[in-house]
């Protein structure tokens, strides 16, 4: 049975297929068809475009609050579409960040430095002053064996802290009994949590 809609503001008879959806109107899709709203938004542009700054602006603690609920209720189908996005758009997505990485040399060593000289600190700040001179060996071993594995299987690994310097919850010690070689991705995708 193919189901049809008068619209509202041309007063044409179309399919319902032509009407976009609209969860609380009875039969789920809008009162004007695609075409009309098309035409109103052309015609209309720069004050619908004010009105949604402005929603935005009076709303950003529930929009901030709506978007972390639907992130939260959907990761599965973000993942896949982001993952897909990605794969459908690899080669724009790296031109995109060599052109960036290009453009803005300065930024990108200003913000790597800063970002080792707080973690070269963070590390001296948790290394005990009564570690003995063989353990800070170690330490230095453990690094070496970790750059060696990384060279051999081809794979970047880490040092990581077992219990993160600064975890949200605990704070570890640059020490050797707190150190494990793990490849990168693990590392990265473990962050400062702790378990």
């Amino acid at each position: 049975m193919i189901r049809t809609k008068r619209c509202s503001n041309c007063n044409e008879v179309k399919l319902l297929s032509d009407f976009g959806k609209h969860s609380t109107n009875k039969d789920g899709k809008q009162f004007s068809c695609k075409s009309c709203r098309r035409e109103y938004y052309e015609n209309n542009r720069e004050k619908i475009k004010a009105k949604s700054a402005k929603y935005r602006r009076d709303n950003k603690e529930k929009i901030a609050a709506w978007a972390a609920k639907h992130c939260k209720d959907n990761k599965e189908k973000i993942a896949i579409r982001k993952a897909k996005y990605y794969e459908d758009n690899k080669e724009k997505i790296k031109s995109k960040v060599a052109k960036y990485r290009r453009d803005n040399k300065e930024k990108i060593s200003a913000s790597v430095a800063r970002k080792k000289a707080k973690r070269r600190a963070a590390q001296l700040n948790a290394t005990p002053i009564w570690l003995t001179k063989d353990q800070l060996d170690e330490i230095k071993n453990i690094y070496d064996r970790c750059r060696y594995i990384s060279k051999q299987t081809g794979i970047i690994h880490h040092v990581d802290h077992i219990v993160p310097l600064k975890g949200k919850n605990v704070r570890g010690l640059h020490v050797p009994w707190n150190l494990q070689v793990i490849t990168a991705t693990e590392n990265l995708s473990k962050g400062n949590r702790y378990d």
